[in-house]
């Protein structure tokens, strides 16, 4: 055998002896991981009778049903959800909307957001003569609808408000002040908080 021929041997021995060894470090390695991994979690009932999986390592519990994992929200996150449901509740006032084909009335809006209802307070004030007429004559042809739309403007939810449901505010002369309406329409919480604009319009009334 030539030198370079027992060269060659030796180094495959070597490489043969390394690979021996890595394969048995990988063995326990994944071993170990396993033995570890297993003890990681926790099973148990809670009071509702649902079996939840505790991580030991991060704390995180998830509800297993089945084949699916539920991850339970932390008491924060449920702290900081419960915060910004509040902050939805509270009244938002909108800019007025001019309406000069109304006479030069104008649109108010106010809402908020509860117990997946957008809650929603309108106005049109004032009374313009206009208004009054299409009221006397037409209360349930004629009205107004109120848009919804996202920062790119792409519609979210509208409301029909027929003339007929409004309420009249009147001054101590008995003489109209507003038409106003407060109700309510189904909206997801996530759809309430992604509204940044919105709009008037009309049917019945003409060109909008």
């Amino acid at each position: 055998m030539t030198a370079a021929n027992r060269k060659a041997a030796v180094r495959c021995i070597q490489s043969l002896r390394h690979s021996r060894v890595a394969a048995v470090v990988y063995f326990f390695s994944v071993f170990f991981t396993l033995a570890c991994d297993q003890n990681r979690y926790e099973l148990k009932d809670d009071r509702s009778g649902r079996t939840i999986r505790l991580d030991k390592r991060t704390g995180e519990i998830v509800v297993i049903a089945g084949d699916r994992l539920t991850r339970l929200k932390s008491v924060e996150e449920q702290d900081t959800e419960h915060a910004a449901a509040r902050l939805l509740e509270e009244a938002r006032a909108w800019p007025d909307i001019d309406l000069p084909q109304m006479g030069g009335a104008k649109a108010q809006l106010t809402t908020a957001w509860r117990n997946g209802q957008l809650h929603y307070r309108f106005a049109i004030t004032p009374v313009t003569k206009y208004l009054r007429e299409a009221r006397q004559n037409w209360p349930g042809q004629k009205g107004f609808v109120v848009v919804f739309y996202d920062d790119a403007q792409f519609k979210i939810v509208d409301v029909d408000v027929p003339l007929s449901k409004f309420t009249t505010t009147v001054d101590p002369k008995g003489q109209p002040l507003q038409f106003g309406l407060d109700d309510s329409t189904a909206v997801t919480q996530d759809d309430y908080r992604r509204i940044k604009l919105w709009n008037v319009t009309w049917r019945g009334f003409g060109p909008t």
